[in-house]
């Protein structure tokens, strides 16, 4: 059971790195449209906040 719950934690946060990684890839993508590019750390922000959430859960 413990072997079973380590399992199942450690595949929801990596689905929650890839769903912020995706979120990620789409504002870097919809920035580069624009010409007026974002700073990174407004990019990157957002994601490391996720992140963070999702090591807590």
């Amino acid at each position: 059971n413990l072997e079973i719950k380590k399992i199942n934690d450690e595949k929801r946060a990596s689905m929650a790195a890839q769903f912020a990684a995706e979120a990620t890839l789409r504002r870097v993508h919809a920035a580069q449209k624009d010409d007026d590019m974002p700073p990174i750390e407004a990019i990157l922000a957002p994601l490391e906040a996720e992140l963070k959430l999702a090591r807590q859960e």
